[in-house]
């Protein structure tokens, strides 16, 4: 299997092209539960695929691994230097998830 980096590198390039259930697919295939990206990557791309029980079920994963999202979770992607587009699909998919972020 693929490590977790390239699930999320799919899961990222599926988002970039729209194609959300192709990304919750490779997110779900993410095997790092105690890394914050991979319930982040998970609860973004479902939301935008429309399964809201994972969604919100992974934002709340989300929440106990960094507590601290809502309120610095921008500056966290903007660090890593995302591309403008694919860091706006993020958040929005985290806002209908049921994140706050600010």
């Amino acid at each position: 299997a693929p490590p977790a980096t390239v699930r999320v590198a799919y899961a990222f390039a599926n988002l970039e092209r729209e194609n959300y259930e192709q990304a919750l697919t490779a997110a779900l295939g993410i095997d790092s539960p105690n890394w914050f990206v991979a319930p982040m990557t998970m609860a973004a791309a479902a939301a935008l695929a429309g399964r809201q029980d994972i969604a919100r079920r992974e934002a709340a994963r989300l929440l106990q691994l960094y507590p601290d999202f809502g309120r610095s979770g921008r500056e966290q992607l903007i660090k890593w230097n995302l591309d403008a587009e694919l860091r706006t699909k993020l958040l929005d998919g985290l806002r209908l998830a049921g994140l706050s972020i600010s």
